[in-house]
């Protein structure tokens, strides 16, 4: 099936929406994660952003007017979206698969939803089957990707920090995430 991560969470304040779809798409911009936005109609009751960071299934960060997160995918993939009705419970949870994008953008995914989290979300629930939500250990994460059959250190210095960058390499997603949050201000929490 491939590592996935499930999410869902309510807004703070569902006012803030404009302040987080602008907020999530200059990270998307500066990042290089491809964006779209999803607006309110009288068929699509949802408003938000989907982003889709190379390699990845998309993230879709889409709320109904109370401040609810919401898959709207059964709005999106029908024949008859206006026979469609809003399903709080049945549709309160998303998901993107994150195998082929690689451990690296899995855990800049990651950091960004800690970021969302700690910014936005009134509640969040994260369920990350690679387990870095819950650890912070990129080794863990790695091993779920299947790391584990490789020398760790030779496999991912970017990860580990035991190389330097060449002048030519470009700069890993996880530390291109850091980077950019600690310019917002990261909410003064470690975001690794």
């Amino acid at each position: 099936m491939g590592l996935t991560i499930y999410y869902r969470g309510t807004l703070r304040n569902p006012m803030e929406i404009e302040s987080l779809l602008k907020d999530v798409n200059d990270i998307c911009m500066e990042i290089g994660w491809r964006s779209m936005p999803i607006h309110r109609s009288n068929i699509m009751p949802a408003q938000g952003i989907v982003i889709t960071p190379e390699g990845s299934e998309s993230i879709w960060l889409t709320f109904l007017a109370n401040g609810r997160m919401y898959d709207p995918g059964h709005f999106l993939y029908t024949r008859h979206p206006e026979q469609e009705k809003v399903d709080e419970e049945k549709h309160k949870w998303n998901f993107t698969k994150t195998q082929y994008a690689g451990v690296d953008t899995h855990m800049a995914i990651i950091k960004f939803f800690r970021y969302l989290s700690m910014k936005y979300f009134e509640e969040f629930e994260l369920r990350d089957e690679s387990q870095y939500w819950e650890t912070n250990d990129p080794s863990v994460c790695l091993y779920h990707f299947g790391g584990m059959d490789e020398d760790l250190e030779s496999s991912s210095p970017l990860i580990f920090g035991t190389e330097s960058l060449e002048e030519d390499d470009p700069e890993s997603s996880a530390e291109l995430m850091d980077e950019l949050l600690l310019k917002k201000g990261g909410l003064g929490l470690s975001l690794n």
